[in-house]
């Protein structure tokens, strides 16, 4: 196998989602968020191009459930669809601290 590093400016527009597989990264989105946006059926930024209506109706339904015990379950069974089923190589989990200074004379 050969790694092809690419330019910045190229990138997006010449490399991802263009090449059988690429790298990146989403950083810490909240569990609807990154589902939704990275693996959804609908998603522009689908990279994996995986597609399943059972994964999208339990996103769907995840979504509306006020139970935060049944919502958290419903997540962990799209999270188990995706290690299960799609083409999605997630290769780092990283976790990171954000401080912000607090604001003076307010």
């Amino acid at each position: 196998m050969t790694l092809t590093r690419a330019a910045v400016n190229e990138y997006w527009g010449c490399v991802w989602m263009k090449v059988p597989f690429c790298v990146t990264l989403w950083g810490r989105r909240p569990a609807d968020r990154a589902l939704t946006q990275m693996l959804s059926s609908a998603a522009k930024s689908n990279e994996s191009d995986w597609r399943s209506p059972q994964f999208d109706a339990l996103l769907a339904q995840a979504r509306v459930e006020l139970d935060e015990s049944k919502r958290q379950q419903i997540y962990f069974e799209c999270q188990q669809m995706v290690a299960d089923e799609s083409g999605m190589s997630c290769f780092v989990i990283a976790t990171t601290l954000t401080a912000i200074p607090p604001t003076y004379g307010e």
